[in-house]
Parts: structure tokens; C-alpha cells; sequence
């Protein structure tokens, strides 16, 4: 996992050493996503042929809340430019099988730079990203992939968050009242990938 801050509308990296880490060769693999809109609830077990991605993203802003509500600070509200700016950097990094804070397209190399390709407006930002794989059992040529249900899942990811101490310095900081939640699956890692940008509008 890792995480960057960028207070002051002046972007800065502030690193954790990731949890996990994607594998030359699955870098390498044929990468394939998730961009469903389906009906699934968040009771309902992920089924790695179809995510929800939309409902997943709902439940960690959702999750992320609680843990705003239940340490007396603001809740987050859902904001449209930081919303654009997470998703893009979610997919950069199910298309490259890795997390990372930065891109090698012109104008989005940073947190900065894609909140502002997509309308600016914030004083301050930061971004918290993640993978989680799902458990993969094999016997012989058959592979089965355990997936939870959406709702654990999202509770999975922010509690991972919620542990290291850069990231739930972003998700605790009182100043931060907007945020933008992306989420997406790798079909060949069997993971996913999700991305938060947090803003303090002008």
C-alpha cells in the first residue's frame, strides 16, 4: 500500500511500504477489468467474473465515514472532481498490475495534476491507493478464486488503511470534507484496486 499527501495545493509524496507486492510475471500477464453495473448488495458475495465496482466504491466511502463519525470528525461528502481524478488514477494502475501515486501521462504525473485536469478548485489534497487479492485454491488444473462479500471486502480495505499510519492520517484529517472513491478489479491478479482523493475546496 501507499500513500501521498498534498497539502496546500502543492503535491508531496508520503510513502508506506506496500503490504503486497504484483510480481514481474503478473505485471507481465494480459490484464483484463471489471466495469460492471450490475444489481448486486452489499450482503452478496463478489463474483470475480462480474464486480460491482460501483457498489464497492460506495461501501468504502461508506466505511470511511463510520470511522469520520465514530472519531467525532465531519463526514466526507462525495465530490465529482476528485471522484474523476481517483478513477483515472485507479486505472492507470489495473492497466500497468501495480499501485503507484504517479503517472507518465502529460498533465495527470500527480495527485495535483489530475485533480486539476478534471477542474481543480482545492487547496489541499491527498491520496490513499490499495490492492487486495483474493485467495486463489488450486488443485491440479483447476483454480477456484474465494472471494468475500462486497461489504466485508470494503470493510477489509479501509481497516488496511486504517493501519498504517499515513493513510489514516489522510482519512483522520480534520481539514479534508470531500472526497472521491474509485474502485476496480484485475482480472488476471484476481485483485482490487481502489483509490481515494481527499480535498479542502478554496
Amino acid at each position: 500500500m501507499l500513500s501521498s499527501c498534498a497539502p496546500d495545493a502543492k503535491p508531496l509524496e508520503e510513502k508506506a511500504v506496500p503490504s503486497k507486492k504484483v510480481t514481474a510475471v503478473a505485471k507481465a500477464a494480459k490484464k483484463k477489468t471489471a466495469s460492471s453495473k450490475n444489481t448486486a448488495s452489499s450482503s452478496d458475495i463478489i463474483n470475480h467474473r462480474d464486480v460491482d465496482i460501483y457498489l464497492l466504491a460506495d461501501l468504502i466511502h461508506k466505511e470511511i465515514n463510520k470511522v469520520k463519525k465514530a472519531n467525532g470528525l465531519p463526514l466526507l461528502k462525495k465530490d465529482k472532481v476528485l471522484k474523476n481524478a481517483a478513477t483515472d488514477q485507479n486505472n492507470y494502475q489495473i492497466r500497468i498490475g501495480d499501485i503507484s501515486h504517479t503517472q507518465k501521462t502529460s498533465k495527470k504525473e500527480n495527485v495535483g495534476d489530475r485533480v486539476s485536469y478534471y477542474g481543480g478548485g482545492f487547496q489541499a489534497m491527498s491520496e490513499n491507493v490499495m490492492y487486495e487479492g483474493f485467495i486463489i485454491r488450486s488443485s491440479g488444473n483447476k483454480k477456484e478464486i474465494i472471494a468475500p462479500s462486497y461489504a466485508a471486502q470494503a470493510k477489509k480495505m479501509v481497516r488496511s488503511w486504517m493501519n498504517s499510519p499515513s493513510h489514516r492520517k489522510n482519512i483522520m484529517n480534520p481539514k479534508y470534507d470531500r472526497v472521491g472513491t474509485a474502485a476496480g478489479y484485475h482480472g488476471e491478479l484476481h485483485a482490487v484496486f481502489a483509490t481515494q482523493v481527499f480535498g479542502k475546496k478554496f
